[in-house]
């Protein structure tokens, strides 16, 4: 058999670490990204998978690509909702490596005027530091990694996991469009003749038998 493909870091997986140091009950309480950090943190916890986009998806050099351009163009806004939790905004100036790089990413964005918008963006914004830390200390975490993930750990403070695992793709048709199936010959009209004319369904065989049981709409 083929070997066991292993999991990515799922939000079942994550309770059963909580679980594991008893903290539960704590965690059921957690809503923000501020609290599931500031737990992650005080509990030495991964943080949560549904704050943790596909990082193991693109390469260490776009990373660094990424991180640079948001620090030399990205800004920050400050979006208040009616209910009066807030979140960030990040905007970016249009540029196609980039967007592509968001789209392996996972990472939910759209184009306005030019520009890259990406909403409640507060975890993304702050596992690589923008708005937090200088790039140059940034980039010097950046210069002793060679791995995504233990580079972003380190920027973070908190340990980030591989939230993308294994993608395993599909070819499906469609019905609806296949060719016509054409039958040798051309039956014009079926006889229900039950278990009498075999597995075949054959009505010769149903009237060599003295008996035939079949069932017929109304």
């Amino acid at each position: 058999g083929h070997l066991l493909m292993p999991s990515p870091f799922v939000e079942e997986w994550w309770d059963r670490i909580v679980e594991s140091k008893n903290l539960s009950e704590e965690a059921s309480k957690l809503s923000s990204f501020d609290d599931h950090l500031e737990f992650s943190k005080k509990y030495n916890i991964p943080l949560h998978p549904k704050f943790v986009d596909f990082w193991s998806q693109i390469s260490f050099d776009e990373l660094s690509r990424l991180i640079r351009y948001i620090f030399q163009n990205g800004k920050t806004e400050i979006q208040i909702h009616m209910d009066g939790s807030h979140d960030k905004i990040l905007s970016l100036p249009i540029d196609t490596e980039i967007k592509s790089i968001l789209g392996k990413l996972g990472r939910e964005h759209k184009v306005v005027d030019s520009k890259i918008i990406l909403e409640n963006a507060d975890s993304f914004v702050y596992i690589i530091g923008f708005d937090r830390l200088n790039f140059n200390d940034v980039d010097l975490i950046l210069s002793g990694e060679n791995s995504v993930l233990s580079a972003l750990t380190r920027i973070s403070g908190v340990e980030i996991r591989d939230t993308a695992g294994t993608f395993i793709g599909a070819r499906l048709g469609r019905p609806e469009k296949a060719k016509m199936r054409e039958m040798e010959t051309n039956p014009n009209v079926l006889f229900p003749v039950g278990e009498s004319g075999g597995k075949m369904r054959n009505i010769v065989d149903a009237a060599e038998s003295q008996f035939c049981e079949a069932e017929y709409g109304t």
